[in-house]
């Protein structure tokens, strides 16, 4: 059998638009328009987690790549102090050398070429590279682990952080 619409009326019958519903005293009235009202959201559901729900903006993307460049940045720092500082001390240097040139040479390589000569940023991020091989290889046999774990952080939280900056 046939359940009756929220207006009372059977599926099936048609009205004029001119006539209204018979309406029951117990009924609560119901008013139909021609386009129903747009959905909105509740402030807690978890679309709403922060502007980064949109993942075609660039805004979104730059949030999201700032974001894992900051976490990259901590965990070099806690992987500094806690791997490196309090089991080995004389390392460090070494690791923060490593870090450091290779920030600098994804920065001449990523950046570099918007403020200076291109040929000129490549040349110099190739230098810096360099550099940081030769630093790996010399202290390969003390610390190999530390130093690869370092310019890999490094590496990608400033290519998150560089690519992040390039959006706005």
């Amino acid at each position: 059998m046939n359940e009756p619409d929220i207006d009372g009326s059977l599926p099936g019958d048609d009205e004029e638009e001119g006539e209204q519903p018979v309406r029951r005293e117990s009924e609560p009235a119901v008013r139909r328009q021609g386009t129903p009202p747009a959905p909105r959201s509740a402030p807690e559901s978890p679309s709403a987690w922060g502007s980064m729900s949109d993942k075609a903006s660039p805004d979104a993307m730059r949030e999201r790549l700032s974001l894992i460049a900051g976490a990259g940045f901590t965990t070099l720092l806690a992987y500094f102090y806690f791997f490196i500082y309090l089991v080995e001390e004389k390392i460090l240097q070494l690791a923060l050398v490593v870090t450091i040139l290779v920030a600098v040479s994804l920065w001449f390589y990523m950046r570099g070429a918007a403020r200076m000569d291109p040929v000129r940023a490549n040349f110099f991020a190739g230098v810096i590279g360099i550099l940081a091989l030769i630093v790996l290889w010399q202290g390969w046999e003390a610390a190999k682990q530390h130093l690869i774990v370092s310019a890999l952080l490094s590496a990608f939280s400033t290519v998150c952080f560089l690519k992040a900056s390039e959006l706005e």
